[in-house]
């Protein structure tokens, strides 16, 4: 399978390396798209993304610079719909099907139908699929939980936590958690893209439709937390009273009571990574991740491993949830079953 890499930063490089190991994947070519990367167009693939075997491929500046033969895509460059509609059209022009890792493309039928509307079309008049996922959204908060959530015969609530000590991640990663900024400039930044976790709300809606309830509505918070002593990262050192990163909750409301309930908290210092799953029903069920989930290298192998599902699965937009390997009995349900993709 030939698949062309689009967006080189740190996951889009990290992609770049499982493609060029061979199992039956090959890396004809990559692009930068997006405000981030664009020096290193021009570049030699192998030297940017620490390639074992060079290829031979100079990073192109733009999709329209690449060759055409190619059998899919993979689109890794941004979280926000706005900003990759227009980048997964230019693709689907090129007749290939899609792998993105765009958090809010995982589940936008709900909180972006009318681009997601622009892209299932697109999509279906070329006859192939885009699909998006990731270790989160698109896997831990939503995917796997529902896929646990078929050793009970009622789902009444899901609770999930994902928590994270942020040093070591990357420094792109604390700068988007607002780490190292103070109160008023995290304030200040608050509400602006890139600012906190993307997908929650996608991961809502997804999680639900895996396991057989309706939403009425999602309720979002973000709020800073702040650093009690000074932690020192590999780009400087954060003195207390300063942010440490966020926390971050979704609810997601059925029936005019929660029953999905998201916790996202990364912060430099954190005591303990982890995360923690909680089905609550006739049999109650519990599953954590000790250490938690590598963020980046996940994110990358889900990637992968998805491209050979875009032949799997009818055309158009399509979603995790159109991959439950069962689907729960509806009629035991909290609420009926939602939609989907």
């Amino acid at each position: 399978m030939r698949v062309m890499q689009i967006g080189l930063g740190a996951i889009g490089q990290s992609i770049c390396r499982l493609l060029s190991r061979g199992n039956g994947l090959m890396l004809p070519g990559a692009a930068v798209a997006g405000a981030a990367d664009p020096r290193h167009a021009g570049r030699s693939l192998a030297d940017l993304a620490g390639l074992d075997t060079d290829p031979g491929i100079t990073v192109a500046g733009s999709i329209a610079e690449l060759a055409s033969e190619a059998d899919a895509a993979v689109l890794a460059t941004a979280s926000r719909m706005e900003d990759i509609v227009p980048q997964v059209l230019a693709l689907l022009e090129r007749g290939w099907p899609v792998v993105s890792t765009c958090e809010e493309l995982v589940y936008p039928w709900t909180t972006h139908p009318e681009l997601a509307g622009q892209i299932d079309t697109a999509a279906q008049r070329q006859g192939v699929v885009v699909l998006a996922t990731g270790v989160n959204p698109g896997f831990l908060m939503d995917f796997f939980p529902a896929v646990v959530a078929r050793l009970t015969s009622r789902v009444d609530r899901v609770t999930v936590m994902r928590v994270q000590d942020a040093g070591p991640r990357r420094a792109a990663f604390r700068r988007k958690i607002g780490a190292g900024l103070t109160l008023d400039q995290f304030a200040a930044r608050q509400g602006e893209a890139g600012c906190g976790h993307a997908g929650l709300a996608a991961s809502a809606y997804l999680l639900a439709a895996g396991v057989g309830l309706t939403l009425d509505r999602v309720a979002e918070t973000l709020v800073p937390v702040t650093a009690r002593s000074e932690q020192k990262t590999g780009d400087g050192v954060i003195n207390a009273g300063q942010v440490a990163g966020v926390l971050q909750e979704c609810s997601g409301y059925a029936g005019g009571r929660e029953v999905i309930h998201l916790t996202f908290r990364a912060v430099v210092g954190e005591p303990e990574s982890y995360d923690l799953i909680r089905i609550e029903g006739p049999q109650p069920l519990t599953v954590r991740f000790e250490g938690g989930v590598p963020g980046d290298g996940a994110t990358a192998a889900i990637i992968v491993n998805a491209l050979p599902l875009l032949w799997a699965l009818p055309p158009g937009l399509r979603t995790m949830a159109d991959l439950w390997p069962t689907r729960l009995d509806r009629n035991h349900a909290a609420s009926p079953a939602g939609g989907g993709a």
